[in-house]
């Protein structure tokens, strides 16, 4: 094989290589990835029934809670779609039948309002309002 038909090999295998990658696709900042939901407040008092093992995950416009069972290696994802409202505020629709947010964060079918109160580095603070009037804070470590 001459090293010009080598050299086209290379170049298209690289390029098909830097083209698989769906992180730019989907990547939407600050939020973008796998977050692991540290604790739960409810009206200022901390969750003590949460178990540890709620996670966010935010990509392109998709949305998803998941809960982890580490003991039998098994997990639910609900999803959602989501928006950015402003700088602080993202709009989490559960709007698809098929999933509901998990009654530990409070969240309800269609639209929740949640503000992100602190977004540095790994850390990640978010608060919801209920309908219902209940004021919850989510603590989260990216994953």
């Amino acid at each position: 094989m001459n090293a010009c038909k080598l050299n086209i090999y290379i170049v298209s295998a690289l390029l098909v290589l830097l083209s698989a990658c769906t992180r730019n696709d989907g990547d939407i900042g600050e939020l973008y990835g796998l977050w692991r939901v540290v604790s739960i407040e409810d009206n200022g008092e901390e969750l003590e029934s949460y178990d540890g093992t709620l996670y966010f995950a935010f990509q392109s416009n998709v949305y998803c809670q998941r809960v982890v069972d580490e003991s039998l290696h098994v997990y639910t994802d609900n999803f959602a779609s989501w928006h950015y409202q402003s700088d602080d505020e993202i709009i989490v629709d559960f709007s698809d039948n098929r999933y509901a947010p998990f009654t530990i964060t409070g969240m309800q079918k269609g639209q929740n309002l949640v503000r992100i109160e602190k977004c540095k580095g790994k850390d990640l603070e978010m608060s919801y309002v209920a309908a219902e009037g209940t004021y919850y804070i989510y603590k989260l470590k990216k994953w």
